[in-house]
């Protein structure tokens, strides 16, 4: 009896470990579906699920699983899951910077420029150094048609922390943006210039820079950028269609 019982136990120790590989592997494969931005987004759902239900992680790793997984929500284009899953990161950790900013870009989108604003200034509260969210509240602010000398500070800010080349030119042409909206077109036409001195190629730059000129009078240079961006982008008008003097 003594014999049985002894290699019972000699199986059963035996046989522990492998259990634990076993739910170990399961658990690494569930990190790595969660922390991939290449599969289905369902298959990186069901991964970050897994790893916020764990028992056996921190709350900092379990934000950053609601983090992906709202990522992952906006890739499935669940709107309303991914604000959730932002809003529950930031509940378990008020740091995590990226949270702010991705429930920021889904207010922005949404037209919630208050809760956009607050979110986009912790941001730069945490991420001072970073242009995203300079021109996050430049763009909020320049969408609600408000505070547009703030909007221009933030744009100025963004402008002074970009390095890479399509970063400028990318704030050139939300300044250039900001500047329609202001009605300081020789500013405005300014920025688009920039911009497609570094991006030569992009309807946008084109389609603003032609709407500056056309407000500063210049009707011939208006008329060909216009022309000229609309034969590269046919909808490239819709997104000025904030600006209530867009043709």
């Amino acid at each position: 009896m003594l014999r049985f019982v002894l290699a019972v136990a000699g199986v059963l120790a035996l046989a522990a470990p492998a259990h634990a590989d076993g739910l170990w592997y399961i658990y690494a494969l569930r990190q790595q579906e969660c922390d991939s931005y290449g599969n289905e987004p369902e298959v990186s759902i069901r991964g970050c699920s897994m790893i916020i239900r764990s028992n056996n992680v921190t709350g900092e790793r379990r934000a950053a699983a609601y983090r992906r997984r709202g990522d992952h929500y906006v890739t499935a284009e669940n709107y309303d899951r991914a604000l959730q899953d932002y809003t529950a990161a930031i509940d378990l950790n008020a740091d995590l910077s990226i949270a702010y900013f991705r429930r920021a870009e889904l207010l922005l989108e949404r037209g919630e420029y208050d809760g956009a604003l607050r979110d986009y200034s912790q941001y730069v509260r945490l991420e001072p150094d970073r242009i995203a969210g300079h021109l996050g509240r430049c763009r909020a602010l320049t969408a609600a048609g408000r505070d547009l000398d703030r909007a221009r500070i933030d744009c100025d800010a963004a402008l002074e922390r970009a390095a890479q080349t399509e970063h400028v030119a990318l704030v050139h042409g939300e300044r250039g943006y900001l500047g329609l909206r202001a009605g300081a077109y020789e500013a405005a036409w300014a920025d688009y210039d920039a911009a497609l001195n570094l991006e030569p190629s992009e309807p946008r730059h084109l389609y603003g820079r032609g709407l500056a000129a056309q407000h500063l009078g210049r009707a011939e240079e208006a008329e060909r950028d216009l022309a000229d961006a609309v034969r590269m982008a046919p909808r490239v008008a819709q997104a000025f269609s904030g600006l209530s003097n867009a043709p």
